[in-house]
């Protein structure tokens, strides 16, 4: 299989509460300026909330992620 694209995205993990961690990704390179968030329940692992924000992105179609990760 052939790799099409490669990113690095910076994580931080905060414990927010004894059973949450909160999870903030960010990716900014020369066309990207996105940022991921998520609240995660611990020990369990279950996403209990998750958001996508592209401040600066390449194509319009990126923003379709957006919407479509909001639902």
């Amino acid at each position: 299989m052939n790799s099409l694209y490669q990113r690095k995205f910076d994580i931080d993990y905060f414990e927010e509460s004894t059973n949450n961690w909160r999870i903030l990704s960010h990716l900014m390179d020369d066309v990207h300026d996105i940022t991921v968030e998520a609240v995660i329940s611990v020990p369990d692992m279950v996403i209990k909330n998750a958001s996508i924000k592209f401040k600066k992105y390449p194509l319009e179609e990126c923003l379709a992620i957006e919407k479509k990760a909001s639902q």
